[in-house]
């Protein structure tokens, strides 16, 4: 064993050392180890296990992790492809992961005089951060990984201070509250750009609406609500030019609803819906060359040559674009909704009402090479849907039909290959509301898709398969641009609050592995459940079938839990508190499954179905009911026996809770958005004696979506709408209103201690509030989209949640000293989005003005130095003092320059 003393009479210096990696022998091995263990020695490395919060493996010895230093430091700086062998190894042994936070925290100080270890520190974080290692916390100031890939990584408190951190990627990562300050951070990947917001001097509340972008990718066009069209610079993100739109009779607010740049991009084509005109611009010149009039709604644009096609309801039309004539080109008895891009044909389509129930859609595409002929070149028939909505769109290289078709509550879309002749349909189970815009990219290789549920979907064409899906947060965006590179998509932000200006945001395709990462079950999160006492957390997503097991220590996926005898969707699950049952509805059954023998039974509830709760002991279960009977019926469901029926509620019951000690069950029922009188009710029913105790009466707009009673049975939370209400159920006395969300909160939970409430809401932030300590709130932040699932572990010390935008986050809620400091220990899928909140950017140096102002849109604080030298005379001091010996691994200060 050696001790941290032992120090060697070889005075080391790195211009003295000379080792071929490539050719290992005796002596190379021997100079290595003279140089770690002149480095290591027991202080340094419980110094760094301290800084990296990994404890030291005390059962090994130091000889043994140094030797295996020896071997991993040849491995990393070979071209070798050694990535995924250490990857897996990673996942099975501890010491690995060890042996690798030491090559990174002691790349800049105490093994800076090993050759190339920049390089090796680089590729050891990059393989710990691909084996999903979290580095929430760690104390890494002045490690030296120019070129790591930390995409996606956990960074929370990471202390990167003085760090050399160039070209390193951090795109999509949680770098909330971590320190980068004096960090050299040139040519840095974030993987975003900055939004580009509407002005308010001039316009106020000014609301962008469309996009596009030029051929050769030189401008950006935008419009605005108020008629004008805004020219930007894609290199500078900088307003160049402005185009006035306003004519006709509505000249105070045009309603813009469509933009091409013809292909010299020089013309662009300004749609207006209000007067169906299409004004021509010389945007060199900014002059308007035409204003072309049509009798009714503008449906499709396309610029050729030396003219012009439009398509306005069964009419398509060719303008000269140098006089502005024009003539009918073809007048089709069906509505057109597409032109190809080199106008070989044109596509129309026409509802079949051969069903009475559901109509069939019938797409026509006539083929117009020769003009002033119609001639059918193909058909297709899209079953079962009774409405087709106008946004089919054709792709650039003429390939791919894309077609959005709706019947009620199901959605569809079908991917037509016009040169193979082949049909597709996908994306039945993610879509749920109207699809907004279809937009190909330039080389026809992506779609994006974007709907109402505030969502952009984005697939692989070619492979036919639904890549990832980007959460917006907006309330209305129209349409979707992709670069002509294939590097971003572009989209609108319009929101419908007044005073909030509209945003234009970038999304980097290009950099995201779309092709080659996993991204687990790509569903949205309903629901969790912890099953206690095996280390195991059910996930429910969207209204699959399936139920889906993690590790809740790692988040990884175990496997997959089957509801066996289900016939169709599956709502409203449920777990008993003991982990033993599952329970869930099928219409006006409850299915119930025992989870360790995998026996189930049905109950047959004679009602409709909305909601589901087990009592405390798991020996009763409440069903809440839908449609004409607003029941709520508690069941033992080991004899099906019916031992309570509460009648109440007017509308269905959402939301069933009982209480930890079994007196109390709390029921919420649904605000119905057609209702203008009916107001939502909590009611409180006492179990000893089968009646109701409590009624709540709440706003005719209150949406009561979630109830949750605390550990000793007194207090009852209520999310009602953007608030909880906190009730005291034994005295029937209000308690407190908590405010602090800005939208809708789907769930909240009590931790079993009673000290943590926490509220999440649509917008992807949970709130945690200390019932101890007068209700301080803490803010997560690190969802894109509204959380469904929430829920403590046993011991409080993490807290689960499920987003919509199929994420599941695991966060730990305390730091080594105890103390409250949520930070993110492991996530599945991911969020698609970085989160900086409190990033820490004092005296950073060589961070470029397009990342700076990305990190303080999303909450950095801190300015970069204005003196680009100062690091790199800390990193000479740095490397000249541990050149000298063994040195204290701390955390350095600033240094007096």
């Amino acid at each position: 064993m050696m001790d941290g003393d032992c120090s060697l009479s070889l005075e080391l210096n790195s211009e003295d050392i000379d080792l071929d990696f490539s050719d290992p022998s005796s002596e190379y091995e021997s100079t290595l180890q003279n140089i770690i263990k002149k480095c290591l020695g027991k202080t340094t490395l419980y110094n760094i296990a301290d800084a990296v919060r990994a404890p030291f493996p005390a059962a090994v010895e130091i000889q043994h992790i140094i030797q295996r230093i020896i071997l991993l430091i040849p491995q990393l700086q070979t071209e070798k492809n050694v990535f995924n062998s250490i990857v897996d190894g990673l996942k099975i042994e501890i010491e690995l992961r060890w042996c690798l936070l030491i090559i990174v925290k002691g790349s800049g100080m105490g093994l800076n005089i090993i050759p190339d270890v920049e390089k090796t520190a680089s590729k050891a974080i990059t393989i710990l951060n691909a084996a999903k290692i979290p580095f929430s916390g760690m104390d890494l100031s002045g490690v030296c990984i120019p070129g790591a890939n930390l995409e996606r990584a956990l960074l929370d408190n990471t202390n990167f201070s003085f760090a050399n951190l160039k070209k390193v990627n951090f795109k999509e990562a949680f770098l909330r509250k971590a320190k980068f300050n004096d960090a050299l951070m040139e040519d840095v990947i974030f993987g975003e750009l900055p939004y580009v917001e509407g002005s308010n001097s001039i316009l106020k509340w000014e609301k962008y609406g469309c996009c596009c972008y030029s051929f050769d990718g030189k401008w950006i066009a935008v419009s605005n609500n108020h008629g004008f069209v805004k020219l930007l610079d894609p290199e500078s993100l900088q307003f160049k030019k402005k185009i006035n739109c306003n004519s006709g009779w509505f000249k105070k607010n045009a309603f813009i609803t469509d933009i091409k740049f013809d292909p010299s991009g020089k013309l662009l084509a300004v749609v207006n819906s209000h007067d169906n005109t299409i004004q021509i611009w010389n945007i060199i010149t900014e002059q308007r060359i035409h204003v072309l009039s049509h009798a009714s709604r503008i449906k499709s644009v396309l610029f050729l040559e030396n003219n012009m096609l439009t398509a306005s309801e069964n009419i398509l039309r060719e303008w000269n674009i140098e006089t502005g004539a024009s003539c009918v080109l073809i007048r089709c008895e069906f509505d057109i909704i597409g032109i190809s891009s080199n106008a070989d044909f044109y596509i129309a389509y026409c509802k079949d009402e051969e069903k009475s129930d559901r109509g069939n859609i019938t797409i026509y595409i006539y083929d117009i090479i020769n003009k002033f002929s119609s001639k059918l070149k193909k058909k297709i028939k899209v079953e079962s849907m009774s409405y087709l909505y106008s946004n089919a769109t054709i792709s650039i290289d003429n390939r791919w039909l894309a077609i959005h078709c709706r019947y009620k509550e199901r959605a569809d879309v079908f991917l037509y290959d016009l040169i193979r002749g082949k049909q597709h349909c996908f994306l039945s189970d993610l879509i749920k509301e109207q699809v907004e815009h279809l937009t190909f990219s330039f080389n026809g290789r992506l779609m994006a898709l974007s709907s109402r549920e505030k969502m952009i979907h984005i697939f692989d064409v070619a492979a036919l398969k639904h890549v990832y899906t980007i959460q917006t947060q907006m309330d209305y965006f129209n349409k979707t641009a992709f670069s002509p590179c294939g590097g971003w998509l572009v989209y609108c932000k319009h929101t419908a609050y007044e005073g909030d200006p509209g945003r234009l945001y970038f999304h980097n395709i290009e950099q995201s592995h779309l092709f080659d990462i996993k991204l687990g079950i790509h569903k949205p999160v309903h629901d969790l459940y912890i099953l206690p006492n095996i280390n195991r957390m059910i996930s429910r997503q969207s209204c699959d079938r399936d139920m889906y097991l993690w590790n809740t220590s790692t988040g990884e996926y175990c496997g997959l839990l089957d509801y066996y005898n289900c016939s169709g969707y599956a709502f409203n699950a449920t777990v008993s508190p003991d982990g033993e049952w599952l329970a869930y509805s099928d219409f006006r059954e409850i299915r119930i499954i025992n989870l360790t023998n995998k026996k189930s039974f049905n109950i047959d509830t004679k009602h409709t179905i909305e909601s589901l709760a087990f009592n405390p002991d798991s020996t009763l279960i409440a069903s809440g009911g839908d449609s004409n009977d607003f029941s709520i019926r508690i069941w033992n469901f080991l004899t099906g026996e019916c031992k309570y029926i509460f009648l109440g509620h007017s509308k269905k019951i959402q939301s069933l809770v009982f209480s930890p000690d079994g007196s109390w069950l709390a029921s919420s029922d649904c605000w119905i958005s057609s209702s203008n009188l009916w107001r939502p009710t909590v009611r409180i029913w006492d179990l000893k004696i089968g009646k109701q105790n409590i009624c709540l009466k709440y706003g005719i707009v209150t949406n009561l979506s979630s109830l949750s009673f605390s550990p000793n049975s007194q207090c009852l939370a209520i999310a009602a709408g953007d608030t909880v209400d906190l009730w005291n159920i034994q005295q029937k006395k209000y308690i407190k209103k908590l405010n602090g969300h800005i939208r809708h909160i789907p769930k909240l939970t009590f931790d079993l201690s009673g000290k943590w409430l926490a509220s999440a809401d649509c917008r992807g932030v949970i709130r945690l509030w200390n019932i101890h300590d007068n209700y301080k709130c803490l803010v997560i932040e690190g969802h894109s989209g509204s959380i469904y699932g929430l829920v403590f572990s046993k011991d409080g010390r993490f807290l689960f949640s499920g987003c919509d935008n199929t994420s599941i986050n695991c966060w730990r809620i305390y730091d080594d000293k105890e103390q409250p400091n949520p930070c993110l220990e492991w996530m599945v899928n991911g969020s698609r989005a970085l989160f900086c909140k409190g990033m820490e950017l004092t005296d950073v140096q060589g961070l470029d003005r397009k990342n700076l102002i990305l990190l303080q849109q999303k909450g950095a604080v801190g300015s970069p130095s204005t003196d680009t030298g100062i690091l790199h005379q800390w990193i000479n001091l740095k490397r000249q003092s541990s050149s000298n010996g063994n040195e204290k691994m701390t955390s350095p200060q600033r240094p007096k320059m």
